[in-house]
C-alpha cells in the first residue's frame, strides 16, 4: 500500500503582502476614488467630496454673468490633484491590463524588454491625448490667438476651465509615474531615467501653473510631446518587432527633433526677457 504525501497548503497572499498591492492595486485604487465620488451622494459629506472632485478657485466676476469662468490656483488644488492622480492610476491599469499585457504575451519579451514596451505604449497614448486636448484647449479657448499672447499680460494667474483641468491632468499623470514604479516592478537600473523624466515634467509644469505661465506651457508641452510620441511610438513598435514603422518613427523623430528642441528653447526666451 502505497502512502502519498502530505500536500503543502498554498498559503493565501496577505492583503498586505507586495504581491497583492502590486496585483490588485487598480482595484484598491479605484475603490478609494469611489468611496470619494459616493460621498457626493450624502448631505454631510457632499461638501468634502466637491473639494476633491470639482475644479476649484472659480474667480469669476460675479457682476458680469455672461463671462467665461476663469481660475486661479490655490490650496485646494491639492485635494483636486490627489483624486485625478487616482484616476491616472486606475486608467493607467486599465490599459495595462486590457490592452497592453494582452498585446505582451504574444511577443515573448525578457522583463526588461516588457517594462519598456510598457512605458513608451503609455507614454505614446498621453502624448496623443494631450496634444489633441491642448491644440483643442487653444482654439476653443482662444487662448492663444498670436504669439505675442504669449507674454502679454504675463503672469497669466487666471485660467479658464479647460487649462486649469488640462494642467492639473498633466501634473497628475507625472506625479502617479512614481507610484507606478512601484506597481510594475520597474528593475533598478530602469529606476533612475524614469524618476529623472517625470521629474523635470513634474517640477516643469507645476512652477508654470503656479507662475502665471499656462499659455507658454501649454504650448511648449504640445511643441514637445509632437516629437516625442513619434520616439515612443517608434520604440514600442521597435519592441514589436514591427521594424519598418519603427524605422519611419525614428526618422521621423530625428527630423523633427532638432528644430522642435530649439522652438523650446526660444519661446520662453520671447515671454521670460
Amino acid at each position: 500500500m502505497t502512502v502519498r504525501p502530505l500536500r503543502k497548503k498554498n498559503k493565501n497572499q496577505s492583503y498586505f503582502s507586495h504581491e497583492f498591492i502590486i496585483t490588485n492595486h487598480g482595484d484598491i485604487v479605484s475603490f478609494v476614488a469611489m468611496i470619494i465620488v459616493m460621498g457626493l451622494l450624502y448631505k454631510g459629506t457632499h461638501a468634502v467630496s466637491s473639494v476633491f472632485l470639482f475644479i476649484q478657485h472659480n474667480v469669476t466676476d460675479e457682476d458680469n454673468p455672461q463671462r467665461a469662468p476663469v481660475y486661479s490656483y490655490g490650496r485646494s488644488d491639492f485635494c483636486v490633484v490627489f483624486f485625478y492622480t487616482l484616476i491616472c492610476i486606475v486608467a493607467h491599469a486599465v490599459l495595462q491590463e486590457y490592452v497592453f499585457d494582452r498585446f505582451a504575451k504574444k511577443l515573448n519579451l525578457t522583463k526588461v524588454r516588457v517594462c519598456k514596451f510598457n512605458e513608451s505604449a503609455h507614454l505614446t497614448c498621453f502624448y496623443a491625448m494631450s496634444i489633441f486636448w491642448g491644440v483643442y484647449n487653444i482654439i476653443n479657448e482662444s487662448l492663444i490667438p498670436s504669439l505675442s499672447s504669449l507674454w502679454e499680460g504675463y503672469p497669466h494667474t487666471l485660467m479658464p476651465f479647460w487649462t486649469k483641468l488640462f494642467l492639473i491632468i498633466q501634473i497628475c499623470y507625472w506625479l502617479h509615474d512614481f507610484p507606478e514604479l512601484y506597481f510594475q516592478s520597474v528593475k533598478k537600473e530602469l529606476l533612475p531615467p524614469r524618476i529623472l523624466h517625470a521629474s523635470i515634467f513634474l517640477i516643469s509644469v507645476s512652477f508654470a501653473y503656479i507662475g502665471g505661465l499656462s499659455k507658454l506651457c501649454i504650448a511648449l508641452l504640445i511643441i514637445h510631446y509632437s516629437t516625442d510620441i513619434f520616439l515612443h511610438a517608434a520604440r514600442a513598435l521597435h519592441l514589436a518587432d514591427y521594424t519598418k514603422l519603427a524605422s519611419l518613427g525614428f526618422t521621423i523623430w530625428n527630423i523633427l527633433f532638432l528644430p522642435i528642441r530649439m522652438a523650446c528653447i526660444i519661446l520662453p526666451f520671447l515671454v521670460l526677457q
